[in-house]
């Protein structure tokens, strides 16, 4: 289960930094202001930007959300190693006659 869930994160990861790196700069710069671009253009680019915004911020709460999964996930996985590894110890110790 752990494999899956870490592969879900990794296709996550690979997934945002795309999206990141396709999203258009909205012309914030001083460059933007002196563009001259018709209504309508301005309007499907900036449709086509809300939308991938969209989709970023889902996939931002995802990788969060898996990110708190994965690490909870380890932390009991190390924590019953660490028991199971402590009661075969006292188990063995037990068996030991005394010298």
């Amino acid at each position: 289960m752990y494999q899956f869930f870490l592969i879900i994160f990794v296709v996550i990861a690979v997934v945002l930094i795309i999206l990141i790196m396709l999203q258009q700069n909205n012309g914030n710069s001083i460059g933007g202001a002196c563009d001259h671009r018709s209504l309508g253009d301005m309007l499907n680019s900036g449709s086509f930007n809300d939308n991938i915004t969209r989709v970023i911020v889902i996939l931002a709460v995802l990788f969060f959300l898996f990110s708190l999964l994965l690490g909870n996930m380890s932390s009991r996985y190390n924590y019953q190693t660490h028991i199971k590894y402590d009661d075969e110890r006292i188990d063995s110790n037990k068996n030991k006659e005394p010298k």
